[in-house]
Order: structure tokens, then sequence, then C-alpha cells
């Protein structure tokens, strides 16, 4: 972004050429009215009112009309001004006078011009250093020795909620915490001893909202290193702290979800080896459904892993890259359903397909991946038990056959409130309590199913239940 700064101008300058130069000829006319009327007691001194209106033309308009009425007086007091005084005739007497004349008023003209210059410098330098500080993201407020505010920008004020006129009246207490007061007197006290800091801090805004900054505090002093005050430069955190507190969140979910699976591995591997060590006789169909099971574990382990390396790459702004393959996705399906199966006793999980082979260019691993997470899903958000559907079907478009599976549950359903963000990264349900999940699931899958072309698509109602169709376009098999 550009910031542009207008260019700061003296008053007198911003007035229109025609009062500037109109002013410099009336104040020259108004001294030659008076020497020609007062002639009588200006006889000696008939160019002083010049030296008045080429000072008055210079204050009015600047350096352009104070040399206007500079040669308009020279005129002046040739043609009219000393002819008109008796005594005083235009001879060898009167040039070095009229010489006099011409360098002071010059001079004066100049130094006018001069103030000018300066005064646009200085004033183009306050213009950009007020844009710089009203246009800084940060929020900037100057404090007296007790907190009362001297000044703040319009960012400071928005920061706690106000706008910028209010803040005049306030104080830093207006938006502290009872709780915090300690620390926030002795970060003053530390910049009352000359001392700069850089902390985390907290404001309440004027709606009781909580707000967390980063703060970089200075003492204000005079030239004389008395301090007057402190100046600090405050910074929104609030989104930087929101997401440390998901990244804590999904954390904390993901270890949960990854102890699960290790528990059952670790439950079946220690009653196989027990067996074992005891002797004990151990039919095949037994060793087979602990294998089995705990085959099932590592699989869901290697899904969660993978779905947080896919959430990492998107949310570092990277594409998947899909390793397409010819898959049968009835096969797939039947494989997920076959594994969820086996971590539950208390629902039951019902296939049904229209068709008997559906075969297209996949990511098979990725695919399984999103139907391990609509069944899990639909699993762990029936905390009750019941049945699980699953329905696998072909329908033909105008660009050529598509693939479809449905999972419907009857369990706690997604509130209505929450259904336009379920495929939202960390989102999860309001009313999903303690049920644990780390909301990487959904999203990661709804991308992963745009990237084959296809759909994912959720219908739910609190507590009736929740039913996704997820959509695939079946891709010509390459030769």
């Amino acid at each position: 972004m550009t910031i542009r700064t207008p260019r700061a101008r003296p008053h007198r300058l911003s007035r229109t050429p025609w009062w500037r130069y109109g002013g410099a000829v009336a104040f020259t006319g108004l001294a030659l009215g008076l020497v020609v009327i007062l002639h009588p007691w200006l006889l000696h001194i008939a160019v002083a009112p010049f030296f008045a209106a080429v000072a008055l033309s210079s204050w009015y308009g600047g350096f352009g009309p104070g040399l206007v009425s500079t040669g308009l007086s020279v005129l002046a007091i040739s043609v009219e001004a000393l002819p008109a005084v008796d005594r005083l005739r235009l001879n060898a007497y009167d040039l070095p006078i009229l010489l006099m004349f011409v360098l002071v008023a010059t001079l004066i003209a100049v130094l006018s011009g001069a103030r000018d210059r300066a005064e646009v410098a200085l004033a183009s330098s306050e213009a950009r250093f007020r844009t710089i500080v009203e246009t800084a993201n940060e929020g900037i407020w100057l404090l007296n020795r007790d907190g009362q505010t001297r000044y703040s920008n319009d960012r400071m004020a928005r920061l706690l909620g106000l706008c910028g006129s209010s803040m005049a009246t306030t104080s830093l207490w207006d938006f502290v915490i009872a709780d915090d007061v300690p620390a926030a007197k002795e970060h003053l006290r530390r910049n009352r001893r000359g001392e700069t800091e850089a902390f985390e801090f907290q404001f309440r805004r004027v709606d009781g909202q909580m707000i967390p900054v980063l703060a970089a505090t200075s003492p204000l002093a005079y030239d004389t290193g008395q301090v007057t005050g402190t100046i600090g430069v405050f910074t929104d955190i609030s989104e930087r702290a929101r997401a440390e507190a998901i990244q804590q969140a999904v954390t904390e979910a993901a270890a949960h979800d990854l102890r699960n699976p290790l528990t059952a591995i670790k439950a079946q591997s220690q009653l196989l080896r027990r067996r074992l060590e005891k002797g004990a006789a151990m039919d095949r169909d037994q060793f087979v459904r602990g294998m089995s099971a705990i085959d099932a574990s590592i699989s869901t382990m290697e899904c969660l892993i993978d779905a947080m390396v896919d959430a990492a790459r998107l949310r570092a702004g990277h594409h998947l890259t899909l390793q397409r393959q010819q898959t049968d996705l009835v096969t797939l399906v039947t494989q997920v359903v076959d594994a969820a199966r086996e971590t539950t006793t208390a629902h039951t999980i019902s296939l049904e397909t229209t068709v008997p082979a559906l075969v297209g260019e996949w990511d098979a691993p990725r695919l399984e991946r999103v139907l391990n997470n609509l069944l899990s899903n639909a699993i762990k958000y029936s905390p009750r038990g019941g049945p699980i559907s699953v329905r696998i079907a072909c329908y033909e478009t105008e660009t050529g056959p598509w693939a479809v599976v449905t999972v419907a549950d009857q369990g706690v359903g997604v509130p209505a409130v929450d259904l336009p963000h379920v495929f939202e990264r960390f989102h999860r349900g309001t009313n999903v309590g303690r049920i644990a999940g780390s909301g990487i699931g959904l999203a990661g899958a709804k991308v992963i199913v745009e990237q084959h072309g296809g759909m994912l698509d959720i219908e739910s109602s609190e507590g009736m239940g929740t039913t996704v169709t997820l959509q695939l376009p079946i891709h010509p098999i390459s030769d």
C-alpha cells in the first residue's frame, strides 16, 4: 500500500494569487497615500511606510508578493513620494536612501521566503509523521506519569473499542482488569526510571471483551532527561493467541486419537504374548482376530498421521499431489467398512451397493482416509450406538458416470449454527461435549474429494443424525 501525504503549506500560501498579490498592491498603495497625506510630518522618513508595506506584503502573501511590493515601492518613491515632499527631490543624496531601501526591502522579502520554506518543511514533516502514526497497524498510546491519556491514534482507539476523539478523557486504568493493575503499575514505574520494555499484556475493551496485545513501551522525556510519561506501541495478537489455542487443542486431540489405537495395539499384543508365554492353546481364528485388530489400529494411526501431514501442507499453502491409480471403489469401501466393524460392538454397520464394481483413477490411500474419517465420525458421534448405513451407487451425467457413497448415522447430529462451518479447519460442533476430535478430518476430506473433481456434502439435524454424501467422477482408465 502506498501512503500519500498531502504537501503541507502555510496558511498565507494557501490563499489565491489574487488575494496575495492584490494585498501587496493594496499595502503599497496605502503606504503611498500615507506619504502624500502626511508628508509634512514625514519630511526625513518618507520611505518608512513603504518598509511597512513590504513587511506586510511578505507576511500576508509570502516571498513573491514581498518582491512585488518592493518594486512598486521603488517606483512610487521615485515618481511620487519623494517629489511630493517639498524639500526632497531625487538627487545624489536621495539615491543612497533609495538603494538602502531596495536592499532592506529585498532582505525582508528573502527572509519571508526563507521562513515560508522552513514552515513548509516543518508542516510537511508534521503531516508525514501524523500520517504514519494514524495509518500504522499498531496502536500508539501516549500516557502521562499517572497513566492518563495524552494522545492515541485511531488504531489504538479501535483496539479498545472506541473512536479517536473519545480517547482523550480516558486513562490506562479504564482498560486494565483488577488482577493486572499491579503489573501495569510496575511497567509504568520502570518507564519512569528510563527503562524500555517489551511484554505481552491484555486490555479489557469497552464491550468487556479481553484482547491480548504485544506491548513495547518507552519513557517520554524532555531534553533535560526528566521523564514526563510513557509511549506505548501495542499490537493486537488475538489471531496469534487464537492460533496457539487451536494448535494446543489440535495437539491434545491428536495425542488422544493416537493414544486410542496405541492402547488397542498394546492390549492385543499383550494378550497374545501372555497366551504364548503360558503355552495356552490358541486356535487360528483367535490369532487372526488379534492380528486384524492390531492391523486396524495401525491403519487408523497411519490415517491420522497422514491427515495431519496433509493439513500442515495445506496450511502452508501447498496443494496435495494425488497419486492416481486404478481403484475399485466398491472393494475399497468394503475394506473400510469391515475394518470399522472391528472397532465397535455398539453399532451395526450395514453396506449396500447397487453395482458390483466401480473402477476409476483415484488416489486410493487418500480416498481410504476420507472413508475412514466418515465412518469413524459416524461411530464417534453416535455415542449411544445404533445403526450406521453405507450405500454405494452410480449415476450418469452429461460429463460421464459418477460414483456416490453415502454414510448415514443416527447420532448427535450437527447444530444448524455449525452446519455452514463443518468443513472449516479446526472447527468443531458446539454440541460435541467431551467427544474427542481435532477438527481437521472433514476439512482435509473435502480438499481431497475436490482435488479428485468430486463433491462432499452433509445433511444433518441436531439430535437426529447426519448423512454425508461423497460424489466422485469416474475418470477413464488410461491404457
